[in-house]
């Protein structure tokens, strides 16, 4: 949470900090791919939550690696809470390449903490 109040000051982030802020105050922090977005890493995997879309990509074998294919995808205009997963589904696979290309980016440039 430091680094995010920091940056939300517009004071620079120590170095040694492992985390970033997910926002950028043009002090050349990572930020999301999309400012109207927030990406979520769990020990299962990542996911992408734009304001009207969610998208979750699990690790392969509880590894650091992405799958291939996000696991979940939800409309979050017609389907708030979430209950009718369209993953895999039918006229929603390039919605999910663009998603889940998000999330890898991200997954890509943000380290974790060992």
């Amino acid at each position: 949470m430091a680094p995010t109040l920091l940056d939300l000051g517009q004071m620079l982030v120590a170095e040694n900090m492992h985390w970033r802020s997910p926002g950028d105050s043009g002090t050349g922090r990572l930020a999301p791919p999309d400012p109207a977005c927030a990406i979520v890493e769990t020990a299962g995997g990542a996911a992408i939550r734009t304001r009207s879309r969610m998208c979750f990509v699990p690790f392969v074998q509880r590894g650091r690696k992405l799958a291939d294919q996000p696991t979940m995808l939800y409309d979050l205009d017609a389907d708030p809470y979430q209950f009718r997963n369209l993953a895999g589904e039918e006229g929603t696979m390039d919605e999910e390449r663009r998603l889940a290309s998000a999330v890898r980016e991200w997954d890509a440039r943000t380290p974790w903490m060992e």
